[in-house]
């Protein structure tokens, strides 16, 4: 039992160290940020909602669904064709 417990601990340990640095912002990402958000300060009313950029186009499909679609298209022309010469 406290072989099992030193064990956990020493995962705990091993875990928090590894990843604790994904946790936090880097120094240059929280000047970028700050630099971006005292930029719209000064605009006093027009200011964005996000500062992120919305992608231009998006599918109405995911990637899997498309994928699929194009699988069953193709697998069944793949057939017809098959079927034909045979």
């Amino acid at each position: 039992m406290i072989a099992s417990l030193m064990h956990g601990l020493f995962l705990y340990i091993y875990y928090e160290e590894q990843f604790s640095s994904l946790r936090k912002a880097t120094t240059p990402t929280l000047r970028q940020k700050n630099a971006a958000y005292q930029s719209n300060v000064i605009k006093r009313g027009n200011v964005k909602t996000t500062l992120k950029q919305k992608p231009k186009f998006r599918l109405p499909v995911t990637y899997w669904a498309m994928s699929i679609v194009i699988f069953a298209i193709a697998g069944g022309a793949l057939l017809q064709v098959l079927d034909l010469l045979v």
